[in-house]
């Protein structure tokens, strides 16, 4: 794998590696010094997001990754070092039927990946091992070659060494997968497709898709069809020295690429350092913690002294140590005006992937940029801030250049998920630092977000439009901006025409699998009406109260006496008929979350019932809450969150008792253990509601929580 990752190689996949005795056998060396085809200089984010893929060892292939993803979040794990049989493909096959009769005829049908021999099995055992039981020894066979290589840097760069060698060598160049070609040659050969030569042109002309984020790819399309229209997988060609591009037949396209691969070897040699072996490391750790299925625990660990100071001291300390490490693992630029981040994302219950940040704030750019600009705005550290400005830069361009080359690209809502998120760290970001360039564009989004609320199906605060709603309100309330209220009331109207009557009260069904209306804050009633009533707030038109309190009324009808909890209808993997009520506690799902809606609210809504509610949550939290990961979406921190809401605005003498000790308890698990996010083996992730900035922007905010608002609850900055 360093060699690989040295030499810029790339499609070992499980095709192209076998597995002999203790050796791994590489075939098709065709594609070592293997050129990158840039996106154009204008799109300066996507430039950027390419080069960080390109410059990883996830590049040769080798490491477990989910691809081939399709709307029903599902993947295959191709890679040389993990894929295995019997995985169904995320797309249909065409098989014979009736085979062998005159109704043969071929059927799309799901298909499994073929037997392969990639994956070595230990003397007198059936089935292969786990690459994942192997992680500390690939890591440290990885990290021993690397030093190496670094060590003979010079040597290796001589005029007369090794690498000098591979200049005149031709390589094959993969401008696109080669399963999408075969795909499109096999299509082209439907009957349907025959009649017509102009039928089958039009196929072809799929070709153009994508065109915009590679426009070079222009001058490629008349030899892929060439190729294509003669029954062949497009073949490309260049030399490892080279810049230019040889079609098949050895025409050449001059200066097609921006260098030679050849110099990309020369500068990973030259640029060799321990820095840049630790993102690699993080890398490999990543993709190997995809092979869980669920997020778990690590292994315990040796135990570490808890460090002195003041309970405010040692959080400050820790979410100071946080930001130090997410800078270290941070990605930036040549100028360093832009940064990222890449790691582990959640593609849904059961799917991971490694892949650079995207704009949310989830999992993306605007969580480190948030926690790390309110920590720079408190410690008057410049690093901090510097690298938040770096990081939402580059989420707004992502926005911009989406919007420039896909011209009808929605704009996201939701809190959470999409550029909505975004709206509201630029309000958080542009107020903190008195910036009205990042107020702009807060501004200039809001303006985009109206055609986006009639498509919503997912409503809730995640990513639909009660989280819109509540982003709105706090952009509202900083700026007084007449449009943010009037995309609030569009959301608040869409919801209330798409509420659904139940036996008790009314509730959504969204995007997620469940036969009832969900509870909960983050995609349920709870956080659904908690936005309906801060608008009631803002507005006071009554049909939003109505509505939310109906919703609260249905989430009452739903709460399991037995746990003290609310039922979570979410049928998730393993799930039977006979599967008995669950209730989760967290503040996505369960009693943390809606305590904290309920809280929340209570200048709104106080009825007879709201006291007890919350004063069950709390109990819940504290009895089982605690003890899992530290993360804010599901685990310590975002619990903790709900105890010191309800300490704070309702003086509540029962969180005020338990929310120090339990503080103290789960920064000693940090000071301990390091920071456990809620990924498979606790893997250090950069995003901000499951991974490293929601944990330190929840150690910041309780030590300062007069000047640190609730994110959670999706506050705006004070004044």
């Amino acid at each position: 794998m360093a060699l690989l990752y040295v030499c810029n190689a790339g499609d070992f996949h499980y095709e192209n590696v076998l597995a002999c005795g203790e050796h791994p056998v590489l075939v098709d060396l065709e594609t070592l010094f293997h050129p990158t085809l840039p996106v154009p200089e204008a799109l300066r984010a996507g430039r950027f997001t390419q080069q960080l893929t390109e410059d990883s060892v996830l590049r040769t292939h080798l490491l477990p990754q989910q691809v081939w993803l399709n709307d029903e979040l599902e993947g295959v794990d191709v890679s040389g070092l993990s894929a295995k049989e019997g995985q169904t493909l995320p797309f249909l096959v065409a098989r014979p039927e009736a085979a062998g009769t005159d109704e043969m005829r071929f059927v799309r049908q799901k298909s499994a990946l073929p037997v392969s021999r990639n994956r070595p099995r230990l003397k007198d055992c059936e089935a292969p091992v786990s690459p994942r039981d192997y992680t500390e020894q690939i890591v440290s066979g990885f990290a021993s070659l690397y030093r190496i290589l670094g060590r003979h840097r010079a040597e290796l760069l001589s005029a007369s060494g090794p690498v000098a060698a591979f200049a005149d060598d031709q390589v094959r160049v993969v401008l696109r997968p080669t399963h999408t070609y075969g795909w499109i040659l096999n299509e082209s050969f439907h009957p349907s497709l025959l009649r017509d030569a102009l039928d089958r042109g039009r196929l072809l002309d799929r070709l153009w898709e994508g065109i915009e984020w590679q426009p070079r790819l222009r001058q490629a399309i008349r030899f892929e069809r060439r190729d294509l229209e003669r029954g062949d997988i497009p073949c490309f060609t260049t030399r490892s020295g080279e810049r230019h591009l040889y079609a098949s037949d050895g025409e050449c396209l001059e200066n097609f690429f921006d260098g030679p691969a050849m110099n990309v070897v020369r500068r990973r040699l030259r640029e060799m350092c321990e820095a840049k072996l630790e993102k690699q490391i993080a890398l490999v750790r990543c993709s190997m913690a995809t092979l869980d299925a669920a997020p778990s625990m690590p292994a315990p660990r040796p135990a570490a002294p808890v460090s002195s100071g003041t309970l405010r001291e040692r959080l400050m300390r820790t979410a100071c140590r946080l930001a130090d490490r997410l800078i270290d693992l941070a990605w930036t630029g040549e100028n360093g005006d832009l940064a990222s981040w890449v790691g582990l994302i959640s593609l849904g219950e059961k799917t991971w992937s490694v892949m650079p940040s995207d704009l949310e704030l989830y999992n993306g750019l605007s969580g480190p940029a948030l926690f790390l600009g309110h920590l720079g705005a408190i410690t008057g550290e410049g690093r901090y801030t510097n690298i938040a400005r770096s990081a939402l830069d580059l989420a707004w361009l992502q926005s911009s250049e989406l919007r420039a080359t896909v011209p009808d690209a929605k704009v996201s809502l939701g809190a959470f998920s999409g550029d909505c998120g975004l709206v509201h760290v630029l309000g958080h970001l542009g107020r903190l630092w008195r910036d009205p360039e990042l107020m702009r564009r807060a501004e200039e989004l809001t303006g985009l977000l109206m055609p986006s609320i009639a498509e919503d199906q997912s409503f809730d605060i995640i990513s639909g439009g009660a989280g819109c709603i509540c982003v709105m309100d706090a952009l509202h309330a900083a700026t007084g901006s007449q449009t943010a209220l009037d995309v609030a009331r569009a959301c608040g109207d869409h919801l209330l025409e798409k509420a659904t009557a139940q036996e008790r009260g009314v509730g959504w069904k969204g995007r997620i699998q469940a036969p009832f209306p969900l509870t909960g804050f983050s995609h349920g009633v709870a956080g659904i009406a908690y936005a309906l009533l801060r608008l009631f707030r803002q507005t006071g038109d009554d049909r939003y109260r109505q509505t939310a309190l109906a919703a609260i009324e249905y989430e009452r009808s739903q709460f399991l006496a037995g746990v003290n909890n609310w039922r979570d209808w979410r049928v998730l993997p393993g799930d039977t008929p006979d599967t008995p009520p669950r209730a989760f506690v967290a503040w996505c799902h369960g009693a943390p979350g809606i305590g904290l809606a309920r809280a929340a609210a209570l200048p709104w809504h106080d009825d007879a019932c709201t006291g007890d509610e919350i004063e069950i949550a709390l109990r819940t939290t504290v009895a089982e809450g605690f003890g899992n990961a530290h993360a804010l979406c599901h685990g310590d921190l975002g619990n903790l969150e709900f105890l010191l809401v309800c300490a704070r605005r309702l003086s509540s003498g029962f969180a005020q008792k338990h929310l120090g000790r339990l503080t103290g308890e789960t920064l000693g698990s940090i000071e301990r253990n390091g920071w456990l996010c809620s990924t498979p083996g606790c893997i250090e992730t950069a995003g901000f509601m499951i991974g490293m900035s929601g944990i330190g922007y929840e150690l910041l905010r309780l030590a300062h929580p007069d000047e640190v608002p609730s994110i959670l609850l999706l506050e705006g900055v004070r004044e």
